[in-house]
């Protein structure tokens, strides 16, 4: 009887140490939260002007920026479409990400592509939630 509650005191202790250590990898640094926070900023810099060189490079940096966050919370996935796909448990709605991480798609695979200031705003404002669902800022 005593074995018992021995092996489940251990065994409680044990699960309680492991969800522990897991919790602690799973989440950012105040280093990292900085670094996000000022990479953050300047992109938010590039998209105040009129260049659209600049917005599509505050979409692409903001989609980096995700990848990053998600790659320091170790989500598997070998790209940022398959850290999404295994960090649903981690958004209130995934599904923002998904529509800021297509626009980048969009951008990065159709030379043609042209946006508005309001779909830049937009994608740029789902990057932004997204990083808010995760911590991030």
């Amino acid at each position: 009887m005593i074995y018992g509650w021995i092996i489940f005191i251990v065994t409680l202790v044990g699960g309680g140490l492991l969800l522990y250590a897991i919790s602690k990898k799973r989440t950012l640094s105040d280093a990292d939260k900085a670094k996000i926070q000022r990479t953050w900023i300047n992109l938010e810099l590039l998209i105040e002007g009129d260049n659209e060189s600049e917005w599509v490079k505050a979409i692409f940096e903001a989609d980096k920026l995700l990848n990053y966050v998600l790659q320091q919370r170790q989500v598997a996935g070998s790209n940022l479409g398959e850290r999404l796909r295994n960090s649903r448990s981690l958004f209130g709605n995934v599904d923002v990400a998904w529509q800021a991480h297509k626009v980048r798609n969009e951008l990065a695979h159709n030379i043609d592509t042209r946006l508005t200031r309001l779909q830049v705003e937009r994608t740029i404002d789902n990057f932004r939630r997204a990083l808010k669902q995760l911590g991030a800022l």
